[in-house]
């Protein structure tokens, strides 16, 4: 069982002091409401005991069960990040609902998989996350967090994927907060606060707040078109994002102004099924109507993917592998009633013709399997019949993995490899719980991931790690 619960009932040791003067801090002192630090000494006036979590995601709120009296600061004006919009799927190895119906799962299996699954092999950190998967199920299924084991897919063939049911993760995950962690919502933090290398609070649009300790849970860069321009590569204008609960990239840019090292950008969780259009035209689209209809194909005429698959880990890497064009067929009778008028705009992408072959040499694909690939669609629930149209798929970046290099106990590390005093980050401002950890593509599931970071950063806080 979980180590930290023991040291939530311990005395806990003194930080270190830290080195140098310091400014006086913008806040008045509190009194300690955790307990977890002697006041502040004459010698270090500005020095707090508190702790502050910035973000109240997934991991923010996991965090916070495990850290009385902490202060959690949320931009948005409700808790849970993206998860209460989500299926909120958590991916798990031996878990309580597979041993319940006979799975027999271990870290091994799951590894036969794993590179296929997230386009990089394991590492030590991703063993590390395995082995913990049982006890975070346990302690979910403890708290009253019930799941759905989802049938088996391209990337869980041992029906890995678990899906909450309600009240879902982030309602159980508050509810089991001690009661004097405090929440402040509609609180933005536009910086960290740092004096001689170490955290001493930080920066919000009404006013500084210090803190003896900083948990970044902020979430990752999903929202960022020039972070994912830059590091991602993704062309400007063929994507769309995740929507107001993405991430902003906060972390990445506090990284970027305290040289604090900056690891695994290129993890990118996308979908690919809409209509290439401004990131803000997606988003308004995907919420208004939900994803578009499609049938994609290659520059053979060939569906060269699953496209009932549209998930990040195979599909939209999957068109980008592909070396020629790579589009989305659909009529325009089922696209006109499918785009809302305010979004004609975006047709302008769109391409038709008065038959499948006179399209099939304008987009250049071959007409014989583009020919093929239609006759075995004829009479499924894809329409292939009325006026003939193809556009390039957009890809909608879901998640943005990676931003703060931290160890395994949640330590932000500086650009050297060495932990900054006071500071941690967790879920995906950390990579989901260290960057690289779960490969090149992001994985589906990885809510686990982020309470279990979340988790593994209250422990090392309270045990002075």
């Amino acid at each position: 069982m979980w180590s930290f619960l023991a040291a939530l009932s311990c005395t806990p040791e003194l930080i270190p002091q830290p080195l140098g003067e310091a400014e006086e801090p913008a806040e008045s002192q509190e009194s300690s409401a955790s307990g977890l630090w002697l006041p502040s000494s004459a010698e270090d006036p500005w020095r707090s005991d508190r702790v502050i979590i910035i973000g109240a995601g997934p991991s923010g709120l996991a965090a916070a069960m495990d850290l009385p009296g902490a202060l959690v600061l949320e931009a948005g004006d409700r808790t849970g990040g993206r998860a209460p919009g989500s299926n909120q799927l958590l991916y798990f190895v031996d878990s309580v609902q597979q041993r319940e119906v006979g799975i027999q799962d271990s870290p091994e299996r799951a590894a036969e998989e794993w590179e296929e699954l997230t386009g990089s092999p394991p590492t030590q950190a991703t063993w590390d996350y395995w082995a913990a998967l049982p006890d975070v199920s346990q302690r979910l299924h403890d708290l009253g967090l019930d799941f759905i084991l989802n049938p088996p897919s391209p990337w869980s063939g041992l029906s890995r994927l678990h899906g909450a049911k309600d009240p879902g993760l982030p309602a159980t995950l508050q509810g089991a907060w001690p009661e004097d962690v405090e929440l402040r919502l509609n609180t933005r933090v536009t910086g960290l606060r740092m004096k001689d290398g170490r955290v001493v609070g930080v920066t919000t649009e009404t006013g500084d707040i210090d803190a003896g300790v900083v948990l970044i849970a902020s979430g990752g860069f999903s929202n960022r078109v020039d972070l994912i321009s830059e590091y991602v590569g993704w062309q400007d204008g063929t994507w769309g994002t995740n929507g107001k609960w993405g991430g902003e990239g906060d972390a990445v840019d506090w990284a970027i102004d305290h040289g604090l090292g900056l690891e695994a950008m290129d993890a990118m969780g996308s979908y690919a099924d809409s209509i290439a259009m401004s990131p803000e035209q997606g988003a308004l689209l995907v919420d208004k109507v939900g994803p578009q209809p499609y049938i994609w194909v290659n520059s053979a005429g060939e569906r060269f993917v699953d496209e009932s698959q549209d998930f990040s880990l195979y599909l939209a890497n999957k068109i980008q592998e592909e070396s020629g064009p790579v589009w989305t067929l659909i009529t325009w009778e089922e696209l006109s009633i499918r785009i809302p008028e305010e979004h004609h705009g975006a047709l302008a992408t769109v391409i038709c013709a008065d038959s499948w072959e006179e399209l099939a040499e304008e987009i250049e694909v071959d007409a014989n399997g583009l020919e093929h690939t239609l006759a075995t669609l004829r009479g499924s629930s894809l329409k292939t019949e009325g006026q003939p149209c193809a556009y390039p798929p957009g890809l909608s970046a879901a998640k943005g993995y990676g931003g703060l290099l931290v160890d395994n106990k949640q330590r932000v590390l500086d650009a050297g490899g060495v932990p900054v005093p006071g500071l941690y980050a967790a879920g995906e401002a950390s990579g989901m719980a260290v960057p690289g950890m779960g490969g090149l593509y992001g994985f589906d599931g990885s809510l686990s991931a982020v309470v279990w970071s979340g988790w593994r950063a209250a422990e090392a806080i309270n045990t002075r790690e």
